[in-house]
Parts: structure tokens; sequence; C-alpha cells
């Protein structure tokens, strides 16, 4: 029978782990194959078998001492490997522990402990650091945590500690500290129980950070929303609402007050550059695309005053401003601004546009009322002396010569038109009297119709014969001018503007049915119509008010119709406007109607002749043909005349004839010393004088004039012989007989 001689096995997981010689395991490989042979093999021979026995006991002790030694070296290997093992879990534990410590430092964070029951504190060195205090002075505790706690957060801080303990839940809780060096630091703690195995709470362990910075930023938070609150209360009393357009989706964020500007009450769902303009109005829309795409092409700030529709349809002003904000790259990301109501602003503009419109109009007025005043001054001096002569000629010759009587007809008709040309300067003097519209109206239609131009067409429709108000003529011509040139004004090209007079009784139930008239009464009406564009409705309330214009600025002071007014109430009347878009306008003035009659006029033959008169006169004036000429009137009357071209000449005549003269007859401006001065200077050198001032302009211009001059008598030129010495024999009728 075949044996096999059991073999040495080497577990592969202790070579794996044990690592032995690789020569020893050779050798104790080769002696175990010998040792496999099978029986078979052996000598059949007791010799052979016993030399057999001999070797294989032989190695088998070689054997066995081979594997003695592979033993102690796995043994050795062994302890190798545990020193190993245990200085690399040393090494990794000391790592490890550095790192966390390092963790600790850089996160300003403090391990702590808490032995509750003995009250036992354990701090770790990152943690005195925060404490503010120096390690090794004083010894942990958790009176000296306490007393490190800012006083004013102490009680509330150690109540929480107390709960948490007695509740066994985690703490957590921010406060102030001091340190040594008087700063204030933000501490964080966080901590949580350990339990003995009672169940009852044994320790606590726990960390503490500072969070001064992350205080310092939530602080300066709080101001930033303080500080918008602020800035937004103070923009919503102003009106002001802001904006902020992000670029990356073009979604405005604003604020309640911008959301009140555009007419609505509470936040729209959303907000785009597109419906902001939706609201602008089409007229202004493309500026403000034009201003806004230039701000983006060069990123600069952007403004812009439109007008948008609001929602409840109101048109209003708005004034938009805003600019970039950028990344830390330089991009920009959004736009943001402010905008406000301005309409009041720009109705306060219009309004101060209207007043230098109205105050230039009254510049220009005054420049042009100067030079109509001179001029009708100059045409009055020439109309005297061509109607005196001409009446002197015809005392003269035959009073029925119809040369002369054409002379004295075109004179007298150009001295009313320089009456007419003063009162559009504003030097006619303003005296109501009863004059009839109708005759009043005929004398101004050729001014009139050189007014409104040759393209439109004036109508004069007188429907009654007698038509008497009481009203001053100048004023007439005022309401007459403006209403005209408003009426032309309406009418684009060719047109008709007619002018008709009637009369009308308002009885009280017409004026309780709500006619324009309030006091009963038979009324004289003057109206105006044009077939222009007309006035919309809305505007009709407003028609009558300073400054009220519906035409572009530059285009109309606004003061036309409320001049018409004004002289309609100062004469007792009513006014009012009939008018539709497209239709034309009509302008009815209500007068009162006067009854009294007019004087006959008397023929030249009726007239009294004048009776011859005695007397000196100081005659002075500057023009010479009219000096001869009233020194030849008043001589012809029986009057002794002394004349004089300058008030000087005429101050040396008084001084020779001084008991003599008995009235002075003058200009009242003249280039060296005005007519009232000049009285002043003669009269206390003859002591009856009495004086007349004669002048191209009116009383009521000269009036500053002769301010003070109690004496005052005048007559205006041009003036006709029998109105010259009817003045003159009245004055002089006054002085008592020597």
């Amino acid at each position: 029978m075949k044996q096999k001689i059991p073999s040495l096995k080497i577990d592969k997981k202790q070579q794996d782990h044990n690592p032995v010689s690789p020569v020893a395991l050779r050798d104790l490989d080769l002696h175990q194959r010998e040792l496999e042979m099978p029986q078979d093999d052996l000598p059949q021979s007791r010799a052979e078998l016993e030399k057999s026995l001999v070797r294989y006991r032989a190695l088998y002790e070689q054997s066995e001492h081979k594997l003695q030694q592979l033993t102690r070296a796995l043994q050795a290997t062994s302890q190798n490997n545990q020193s190993l093992i245990q200085s690399t879990t040393e090494r990794e534990l000391l790592e490890t522990q550095k790192r966390f410590t390092q963790a600790l430092e850089a996160s300003k964070a403090g391990v702590w402990k808490w032995d509750v029951k003995t009250g036992e504190n354990i701090w770790s060195d990152e943690l005195w650091k925060l404490y503010g205090l120096k390690q090794g002075k004083e010894k942990a505790s958790h009176e000296l945590w306490r007393q490190t706690i800012h006083p004013d957060d102490r009680q509330e801080i150690i109540q929480n500690v107390v709960h948490a303990v007695k509740q066994a839940i985690p703490i957590a809780f921010e406060y102030r500290v001091f340190h040594l060096d008087g700063t204030q630091h933000w501490l964080m703690a966080k901590g949580k129980p350990l339990f003995d195995d009672n169940g009852e709470v044994a320790y606590y362990i726990g960390t503490i950070i500072d969070i001064t910075d992350r205080k310092q930023i939530e602080l300066e938070h709080e101001q930033l929303i303080e500080s918008r609150a602020g800035f937004n209360a103070a923009l919503q009393m102003r009106h002001i609402g802001w904006w902020e357009l992000d670029l990356s989706d073009n979604v405005v964020y604003r604020s309640l007050e911008h959301e009140r500007i555009f007419g609505y009450d509470s936040f729209r769902s959303q907000w785009t550059y597109k419906t902001f303009l939706d609201h602008i109005i089409p007229d202004d829309r493309a500026e403000v695309e034009k201003k806004f795409k230039e701000a983006v092409a060069k990123l600069a700030d952007w403004h812009s005053e439109c007008r948008i529709r609001r929602a409840d349809g109101q048109i209003r002003w708005i004034w938009a401003v805003g600019g970039y904000q950028f990344d830390k790259t330089g991009k920009a990301i959004r736009m943001s601004g402010i905008i406000q109501d301005i309409t009041d602003r720009k109705l306060q503009e219009v309004e101060r546009e209207a007043l230098q419109a109205q105050l230039y109009q009254a510049q220009k007025m005054q420049m042009v009322g100067q030079l109509a005043g001179g001029i009708a001054h100059d045409f009055n001096n020439m109309l005297t002396v061509i109607l005196g002569h001409t009446e002197l000629a015809l005392e003269r010759h035959d009073s029925s010569n119809e040369d002369l009587r054409a002379i004295q007809s075109a004179a007298t008709h150009s001295a009313e038109l320089t009456k007419h040309l003063l009162a559009f300067a504003r030097r006619q003097s303003v005296s109501a009297r009863i004059i009839d519209l109708n005759s009043s109206v005929e004398e101004l239609l050729t001014i009139l119709r050189r007014l409104i131009g040759e393209n439109i067409t004036l109508q004069w429709i007188p429907k009654v014969k007698d038509a008497f108000v009481k009203l001053d003529p100048s004023q007439l011509i005022q309401m007459l001018t403006n209403l005209c040139i408003n009426a032309r004004d309406a009418i684009s090209d060719i047109g008709t503007i007619t002018i008709e007079t009637c009369t009308i009784h308002v009885d009280q139930a017409k004026i309780n049915a709500g006619h324009v008239c309030t006091i009963p009464g038979a009324y004289v009406t003057l109206t105006i119509t044009d077939n222009g564009h007309g006035i919309e409705k809305k505007h009709l309330p407003h028609i009558f008010e300073p400054f009220f214009t519906t035409r572009d600025i530059g285009k109309g002071t606004g003061m036309g119709l409320a001049t018409v007014y004004g002289i309609v109430k100062q004469n007792n009347g009513s006014i009012t406007v009939e008018s539709k878009k497209g239709k034309g306008t009509r302008i009815i003035i209500y007068l009162p109607l006067h009854q009294e009659e007019r004087l006959p006029e008397k023929s030249a033959a009726e007239e009294p002749e004048l009776p011859c008169n005695k007397g000196m006169i100081l005659l002075v004036e500057d023009q010479s043909d009219i000096l001869q000429l009233c020194r030849t009137m008043l001589e012809q009357q029986g009057y002794t005349v002394l004349t004089a071209s300058t008030p000087q000449e005429a101050i040396e005549l008084a001084w020779k004839k001084r008991e003599n003269i008995d009235l002075l007859v003058t200009d009242v401006i003249m280039p060296e010393m005005n007519g009232s001065d000049l009285f002043k200077t003669i009269e206390p050198i003859c002591p009856r004088l009495h004086v007349l001032y004669m002048s191209g302009f009116t009383a009521d211009y000269i009036g500053k004039h002769l301010a003070g001059d109690k004496q005052a008598n005048f007559i205006e030129k041009p003036f006709s012989l029998r109105a010259l010495t009817t003045i003159v024999h009245d004055i002089l009728k006054k002085q008592p007989e020597e």
C-alpha cells in the first residue's frame, strides 16, 4: 500500500500577511516535494530502505529546522507589522487633530465642555481668545464666562442657559462680549447635552464662533433698509417713484408711487420697458425711444420729459431719469432711476410763457402805441393847420365853395382817424357817453377791413335804425378789434365775418329760464359771427379767463376776450358765446338801450356869431405854422396876441407885459420846458393870469404833465376857429372886470 507523507502546508493568507524570505520559502517547497514521492518508487531491499530512511530522516530534520526558522521569521515580521500599524495610526491621529485644530482656528471657533454637576469648564485655546481673556491667568469657569457677557445681554443669556439645562435641550444663542482692549464682539454659542447612565444631563459640549463680521453686515443691511425706507418715504412725499430695469430680462421693479403716477392704485403684475413706452402718448414716444437708445449705446445716463396717458385717461407730464449699474467685470447689469409727475410745473411754465408773451406783447404794444401816438400828434398838428386855414378861407370867401368844403371834410375825416389811432395806442381818454352804435361801427369798418385782410369778407348788418348805448368810443374800438382779430385767426383761408346790431327785450321769465342778462330791460345786441374752425365745448367755460388761449405759444396772449369781457361788464352789459367745433363762432354782446334823443345838429346858418373880445393873450407854440394860425384866429376875434416860439421867449415877454397879460395859451409838450412848468414860472409875474393848454395828445395822456394845476383848461388839436375862440371867451369871461 502506498502511503503519502504528510505535507507542510503554508497558508496563503499567512504568506500574504507575513512576508518571509523568498529563499526560505523556495527551500521549504523543495524538501516538501521530495517527501511527497510515492512508495512504489522506494527501493525494495532493506539496505536501500534503511538508506532511504536515513536520507528522509535527514531531510525531515533539515525541513523541521527550516520550518522553525520560518516560524521565527514570521513572528518577527508580525511584531514589526504591529509596530508599523501602531505608528501609522498615531501619526494619522496627530495629523487629524492638527487639521481639526487648524480648522477651528480658521473659523474662529472655540470648543468647550461644561460639567453640569461639578461646574468644571474646559475651554480650547481659541475660546480664550474669543472671550478676550489671557489663558493661564485665570481658571476656566462658569462664573468667568458669565462675566465676559455684555451687561445688556447677560440676564437674557443666563435665563436661556438655565432653561435649556432644565429641559435637557440644546442651546443656541448670540450675545456680545467686551475684550480687555475695550472692543466689542459678537459670539454665537451652540451646544448639546450628554447624559449619564441614569439619563440625566452630565455635560454640555459645544462650540463658540465669532460672528462680529456677520453682525456688522446685518447692521449695515438694516441701516440700508431703513435708509431705503426713509428714501422711499421722502420720494413718496415729493410724489417721486423709483424704478430699476433688469437688463437680463427687461423686467422693471418699481415703487408703489411709480404705479400711482401712471394711475394705478396697486402693483401691476408685470412692467417692462415696452409697458412704459405704451403709456407715452404717440407724439412724444419717438423722442423718448431715441434718447433711451442713445443712452444704451453709450452706457450713459438717461433723462426725458414726456407726456403719458394714465390708466384713468388723464394726460400728465412726467420726468424720468436713470443711470447704469455695473458688475465687477464692468458689464452693465441694470439701470435704475426715478420718475416724477411734473404736470404742475409744466402748467406753471406755460403760464409763465404766457405771461412773458403778454409782457412782450405789452412792450410791443407800448412801442407801437408810442409810435402811433407820435404819428397821431404830428397829424393833429398838421390837421390843425389845414382845418384852421380852410375855416378862415371859408369865412373870407364864399362859404359854399366846394373845393374848400372838400378840404374841410377830408381834414375832419382825417382827424377822426387820428382819434382812432390814439384809441388804439391807449392814449384816448376813457369817458362813457351815449353813442349810436350803428354809426360808430360804420366809422370803424374801414379800419376793421384792413385789419382782417382781403381774403376775409366783412359784412355789416344793422337790423335797427337807432341803437343808442352808453359807451366810450375807444372801448368800442377795443372790443371790435379784439373780436375781429380772434375771428380772423379762426379762419384758415377764405371766410366771412359778420357784424350785426339789433334790439331785444329781456323779461324776468327769460332771466329765470337762464338768459345771460340778469336785469330785465331793453338791450342793444352787438353780434360778431365767423365761419372759422370753432371752439371745442370743453374750452367754452374758460374763454373769458385771463391768459387762456387755444392758440399755440407765442400766437396769442389770452387777454383779448378777457378785455372784451371786462369792458362789457364795466358798462353793465353781458356777453355770451355760441360755438361748435368746425362750425364757427358767434359772440353776442348785450348793452343796455338808452332812449335819450340826440340833440339836433345845428347848421352853420343857425350858429350864433362869435362876439368881439378884448384882452391880451400870450401864445406859445413851437410849431411856427400853428403859432401863426392861432394868432390870426385870435386877432380876428379882437384879442391882442403876443407870440413866442420857445418858453424862454415867453418868459421874457411876460416880464415886459406882466401887467397886461390876461391869458397864457401854450402847447403842452415843448423841447425846453413843458406848458405846465411855463405857467408856474409866469404866474407869479402876471397877477391875473389864466391858462389854456393845447396839444395833439389827449388830456388823458398829458394829465401827468398837468398834475396839481387846478386852473387847467385844455383844448385838443385839431380844433376849429369857433372851438378855440369859444373856450378863450369863456375863460376870460370869468375874469372880474378891472
